[in-house]
């Protein structure tokens, strides 16, 4: 009963960091960018790196909260979708299809190496007494 309580309790506190998260990622897309860029940021690769960071963290953090790798992606994906779609509406923002992949291929890279590192590491776990 103790364990089923700390493992409710620790998906609990994943999904107030993914909603912490996403939260962010809201706040600074809705700040114009003028204001919101350092002068590195704007080479377009540094730009395409950190959609794949922050959209890679939200991934992790909707991994740990349903552990389910698809459901995560699939989440943060369509979080970056409509973040894209939101910006259109922000003084001088746009939507980017290209920020938009970003965002999805950081989501697959973390979820997926997060998943197999802790498969690898309940692999150990059993095989080792």
């Amino acid at each position: 009963m103790k364990l089923a309580y700390l493992a409710k309790l620790n998906r609990i506190i994943w999904i107030i960091a993914a909603v912490t998260w996403a939260s962010l990622i809201f706040v600074f897309s809705s700040q114009s960018l003028p204001i919101l860029t350092p002068g590195w940021l704007e080479l377009p690769i540094i730009d395409k790196v950190v959609h794949a960071c922050v959209f890679g963290i939200l991934g992790i953090f909707l991994f740990l909260a349903t552990e389910r790798t698809w459901l995560a992606i699939i989440i943060a994906s369509f979080y970056g979708a409509t973040d894209e779609w939101h910006q259109l509406y922000v003084d001088g923002r746009i939507a980017d299809l290209w920020d938009w992949v970003a965002d999805i291929v950081g989501t697959i890279t973390a979820v997926c190496l997060l998943s197999l590192y802790r498969n690898k590491l309940r692999e150990r776990v059993k095989w080792n007494p």
